[in-house]
């Protein structure tokens, strides 16, 4: 994981335009497998020297180019074990010295094993050389493939000088046939090369993608086995602890918190005859206590799982907030519709009151006039109880069976004397007694007095002021529709009209939420609020489902 780390690292690093990323990556990745690759190097040539008479023959040429090898060698081992000392701006320099001692001992061996051809010819010692070298260049091939360029070098100055050595020193039918072996054989380790080069990156790139996957996904995310260890983690995990990734590995889950919701959770995971398990709970991260939503699911035959973690906290927490400001704005709206009727329901009430007055004032005609009190009475309680639905939250308000006629006959009490004074005329639909609905009633008032609130205003300053309330009963619905005789909504407006904020009227006089929470109650009643596109005039439609069908 360090090494890992490492070399993310070196990679986000400026190199200065002197290498690419690919470049230092593939470098890298090399650096990693020259290691066996330069053992083995310096192992096979001992064996080349000790099991054949090459050293007893040639001892002064054996023992130059055999410490030429050991030390280029040794040479390439320290360099690839102290890169780091090189990093981060002597990374190119650091680059350029690993490539050349790799070549320059390939080509060494290359020259050694030409030499050794020469000498013995077409003995077991040059057949044993030709082996070895067939050996460290199938090893480069799985050594070098994440560079390719480094690999055609490495193969080419392993066997190359052998090819000529055959051609020119050894000659003849023979030497023609090796020459040809080591050609083909050439031609062979590069697509081999190639193919593993190709398999290599692509590997590379389906891990990256995986990885940004995982690191982009909301929340943690955790492989673990069914001894309860982890496997590995990402970075969201780690951060969240403030532990280093590597410190998670091979680690207990919970050794961070030995009895937390977590370990259980894993148990009852693997447990589970179910490959998956979902829970919601609360945690104590680091001394602050948050709501995690955890996903599991089993794999690799039940053995391993993957846990991912979705922090809820933040999003309880603005739901919250979201729950608060809705409310608030449900208030507002009843403010808003309160306030656009205030000076009338002054008249809706003093008209009554006067008729009361009199009435008391003429005593001895009061018992004649018994009944008309009464009914000034009766519609001072209806205003009074009207207005009641204001002060009532919307929290509060229950689904109920009520009669459509009865909260029609509310809201007509509030706006009749309002629509008199401006001169409009207001038809309403006959409306039998027995045609009820289950709803909210204060949500159903406040949509209908909103409609009326709007086409009152739509039509109070046009020459011809009718507004039309209509209540219809069709299969599973009962529709109420609001038509006034204003001069329409354009249709490239009404897409917006049930937007919050959203108002056709001039700035100051509305809020702008009053249709878009009318359509939200419409909803929450199981109904929709939508214009009659097909109507001459503006109509909007409230539909509801009748008692009984809600879905």
């Amino acid at each position: 994981m360090q090494q890992e780390q490492l070399q993310e690292k070196v990679l986000e690093l400026s190199l200065d335009g002197k290498a690419t990323r690919h470049d230092e990556e593939a470098i890298l990745a090399v650096r990693q497998r020259s290691i066996p690759s330069t053992i083995l190097y310096i192992l096979l040539f001992l064996v080349l020297v000790f099991a054949t008479p090459l050293y007893r023959r040639y001892p002064q040429a054996t023992l130059v180019l055999g410490v030429l090898i050991v030390l280029l060698n040794t040479f390439r081992l320290y360099w690839a074990l102290n890169f780091k000392k090189y990093l981060p701006h002597r990374l190119v320099f650091w680059r350029k010295i690993f490539s050349l001692g790799l070549a320059c001992s390939a080509g060494l061996w290359g020259l050694f094993c030409a030499l050794i051809l020469c000498f013995f010819e077409l003995s077991w010692t040059s057949f044993f050389t030709v082996l070895l070298s067939s050996v460290l260049s199938a090893g480069s091939v799985a050594a070098l493939a994440p560079s390719f360029f480094l690999l055609k070098w490495e193969i080419g100055l392993l066997l190359t000088p052998a090819l000529f050595a055959n051609l020119w020193f050894v000659g003849g039918l023979q030497g023609t046939a090796l020459a040809s072996f080591f050609f083909a054989f050439i031609i062979l380790l590069l697509l081999v090369g190639k193919i593993h080069h190709t398999q290599y990156w692509k590997a590379v790139r389906d891990h990256s993608k995986v990885r940004a996957m995982v690191e982009a996904l909301p929340g943690t995310l955790s492989w673990v086995s069914s001894e309860l260890k982890y496997i590995g983690i990402n970075h969201r995990l780690a951060d969240l602890w403030s532990v280093p990734t590597a410190s998670f590995v091979g680690k207990d889950i919970g050794f961070k918190e030995p009895n937390s919701y977590l370990v259980k959770f894993t148990k009852a995971l693997f447990e589970s005859a179910q490959a998956g398990l979902v829970k919601e709970f609360e945690m104590d991260i680091a001394g602050q206590l948050k709501t995690y939503l955890i996903v599991g699911q089993k794999y690799n035959l039940d053995s391993e799982a993957v846990i991912l973690g979705i922090d809820l906290t933040e999003h309880l927490k603005l739901k919250k907030e979201l729950h608060q400001q809705k409310a608030q704005s449900y208030y507002s709206a009843k403010l808003a519709t309160l306030g656009e009727i205030a000076s009338h329901i002054v008249d809706e009430i003093a008209a009554p009151a006067t008729n009361i007055e009199q009435l008391l004032e003429q005593k001895s005609e009061l018992s004649e006039k018994l009944p008309n009190l009464n009914e000034q009475l009766q519609r001072l309680f209806r205003i009074s109880k009207v207005l009641r639905r204001f002060t009532t939250e919307i929290s509060k308000d229950k689904l109920e069976t009520v009669q459509i006629k009865t909260i029609i006959e509310e809201v007509l009490s509030l706006c009749n004397e309002r629509f008199k004074r401006k001169g409009i005329e207001l038809k309403v639909s006959v409306i039998e007694s027995s045609l009820s609905i289950s709803c909210k009633s204060n949500q159903l008032f406040q949509i209908v007095l909103n409609l009326l609130n709007n086409a009152f205003d739509a039509v109070k300053e046009q020459s011809k002021k009718v507004v039309s309330l209509d209540i219809a009963e069709r299969q599973s619905e009962i529709f109420i529709s609001v038509t006034d005789s204003g001069p329409g909504i354009p249709k490239e407006l009404r897409q917006k009209i049930f937007e919050p904020l959203f108002t056709t009227k001039q700035a100051g006089s509305s809020t702008g939420i009053g249709l878009s929470i009318s359509q939200e109650f419409a909803q929450a009643n199981g109904g929709r609020l939508f214009i009659d596109e097909q109507a001459q005039n503006t109509c909007f439609v409230l539909a509801l489902p009748k008692t009984g069908e809600h879905t």
